[in-house]
């Protein structure tokens, strides 16, 4: 712009400067002199001046296509570092859901084998008694349900297991803790897929007697912990239901 109108007073410096070095002399008074003088004067310069006025409107278009091009850019980077930004804030959400529920998981499982070790050593621990006879830890259990079993058939009938359960109520209470595992399993926030791993690595860690006390009391009872075991499908589990349908036959004798 400096370098314009430096141009420009140039040019009206030789203009005026040409005119009045061809016709020099003192200043007309006469209304026809200074009349051309004015046409001389808008006959050069008008067309100069267009000219410069297009240059100038002209270099006005390339300095606000240029300033909006820049513009563009600039909103593209801003746009870029929103979508990157987002990206970030993702990442970082899904790293901290991830921590969250490995977190979780842990928390889980500590529960989960601290109330199985707990199951297991009343397991081992616990003794019975039935007609004058004491049965001890899983070993015994296991005889016991086999002893029940046999007294069941005999007699055509289950209604004395209620004075059995009476007499034992440890059995009972062995029953309900372990119910509280499979209900804690089916109650979690885990997947289908992890609840039914860890329903069956639960299965394959109790002694066999007990899953043989946990199907006699599914044939012969009506107890309401029940159903933590039926949610968790531990009856359609291989070897559990092996157990169940060898007794299943002597569910006739039930007395409701």
């Amino acid at each position: 712009m400096k370098t314009l109108l430096t141009l420009l007073t140039v040019v009206f410096l030789v203009i005026y400067g040409l005119y009045f070095s061809k016709f020099h002399g003192d200043l007309s008074s006469t209304q026809d002199t200074w009349g051309q003088f004015g046409d001389f004067v808008g006959g050069t310069l008008n067309p100069i001046l267009s000219f410069i006025t297009i240059y100038i409107l002209y270099r006005t278009i390339i300095l606000q296509q240029e300033s909006l091009a820049k513009t563009n850019i600039a909103l593209e980077l801003s746009q870029q570092t929103y979508e990157l930004s987002r990206t970030e804030l993702s990442k970082s959400s899904e790293i901290l859901e991830s921590q969250n529920k490995l977190i979780q998981l842990q928390k889980f499982e500590g529960a989960f084998f601290e109330l199985s070790k707990l199951t297991i050593e009343g397991i081992n621990t616990s003794s019975y008694s039935f007609e004058e006879k004491n049965y001890n830890g899983s070993a015994g259990l296991d005889q016991l349900i086999f002893t029940l079993l046999e007294k069941i058939e005999d007699k055509e009938s289950s209604i004395w297991i209620e004075d059995f359960f009476d007499n034992n109520e440890n059995f009972f209470s062995l029953i309900k803790l372990t119910s509280g595992i499979f209900r804690f399993v089916n109650k979690s926030s885990l997947s289908d897929e992890e609840k039914e791993n860890y329903i069956s690595l639960l299965t394959s860690i109790l002694p066999p007697g007990f899953i043989s006390a946990i199907c006699f009391i599914k044939v012969f009872t009506s107890w309401p912990l029940l159903p933590h075991f039926e949610d968790s499908g531990l009856f359609s589990l291989p070897g559990v239901a092996d157990t169940l349908n060898t007794m299943l036959p002597l569910e006739r004798y039930k007395e409701d």
